[in-house]
């Protein structure tokens, strides 16, 4: 197994590799299941190389799972995936079946309107929809199923499968009932309930986005929870002290980042899985050149007044050129009369 071809985010792999980094067994299994571009199939087969070859360790200690092997934990979780992914494709009376698919072109999901009563009638429909995609807009699918509800108390179950264009099933959420078997595969326990640890290769400042995105949006990064406080100017070591001992989840993985609203202001906010994150390769435009000034000042190669300054300057710019666009630019100089009016204007 190549564990760095599991990663979303290149520049980690890349960064990983130069280290000689060794992965431990539990870390191994979180970047497998982490992987937005592996089938169940494929994580399945990892999985269990993990098993044969990697020694076992124990699940952190807020897991409740009650058996803390590793391994025992991805045998269960490999059976009970089986399980579902067998049931959801088992057509039942009292279910039915609806499909979306995600335009790459649009950056969204596109719902289907048709309902199907059986599981195979609504897979053929799909294999219908991609073979028929000329323009290769299809970049995956998902089915769901949902139970018919019989009287007005009733709550729908749902259930969830998501595939690659060849119908590969790549992720699966579903309502499970049973507590046990919800220990294991849904949020917040199974894998949502690990925190790992990963060497990156980003400082505060770097311009970054979502690998796993379809339209890239960049952003600026303020920090990853486990940095130092000369990393980022906050100290987070009783933090990390408090994973190690006690466990954290996947939302102690988030970062913080400085991102820009529809107006170009800059706004703190938490941003995503620092394992999802990449360095962003094309070149800012509008607005987002602003972006450049404050990763600039965050590194110290300029001062707090040019980059005040510049953001200044850089949403004028976005602004004078959203009016020449829109042909107002002549207008409102000649109504100012800072520009002559055409001789051909009345």
């Amino acid at each position: 197994m190549n564990i760095y071809d599991f990663f979303d985010s290149a520049d980690i792999a890349e960064h990983c590799r130069k280290l000689d980094y060794k992965f431990t067994a539990t870390e191994t299994a979180y970047i497998i299941w982490s992987s937005h571009t592996h089938t169940i199939k494929q994580k399945h087969s990892a999985w269990q190389e993990i098993i044969d070859t990697m020694a076992d360790e124990s699940l952190p200690s807020n897991w409740d799972f009650d058996d803390h092997s590793l391994h025992n934990f991805l045998r269960e979780y490999m059976r009970l995936q089986k399980e579902l992914v067998a049931d959801f494709c088992t057509s039942k009376a009292d279910c039915f079946y609806t499909y979306e698919v995600f335009n790459k072109n649009l950056g969204e999901w596109v719902k289907s309107e048709q309902f199907f009563g059986e599981y195979n009638t609504c897979i053929s429909a799909i294999q219908a929809k991609v073979d028929d995609d000329s323009y290769n807009e299809i970049l995956k699918v998902k089915v769901r199923r949902r139970t018919v509800l019989h009287n007005p108390n009733e709550e729908t179950i749902s259930a969830e499968i998501y595939f690659t264009k060849t119908l590969e099933p790549y992720d699966i959420d579903f309502d499970v009932n049973d507590d046990d078997e919800r220990k294991i595969l849904n949020c917040p326990y199974g894998f949502y309930n690990m925190w790992v640890k990963i060497p990156t290769p980003f400082k505060q400042g770097d311009i970054v986005t979502v690998a796993t995105d379809t339209k890239k949006k960049p952003f600026v990064l303020r920090s990853i929870p486990y940095w130092t406080e000369c990393e980022c100017g906050v100290d987070y070591t009783n933090y990390v002290n408090r994973l190690v001992t006690n466990g954290g989840d996947w939302t102690d993985m988030q970062t913080t980042i400085w991102q820009q609203d529809d107006y170009g202001e800059i706004v703190c906010d938490h941003g995503h899985e620092y394992l999802n994150l990449e360095y962003y390769h094309e070149e800012l435009e509008g607005k987002e050149k602003f972006l450049l000034a404050l990763n600039n000042y965050l590194q110290g190669r300029i001062y707090m007044d040019d980059l005040l300054r510049s953001h200044s300057v850089v949403l004028l710019e976005d602004r004078a050129a959203y009016m020449r666009d829109c042909g107002k630019i002549d207008e409102i100089m000649q109504l100012a009369g800072l520009k002559d009016r055409d001789k051909n204007d009345n």
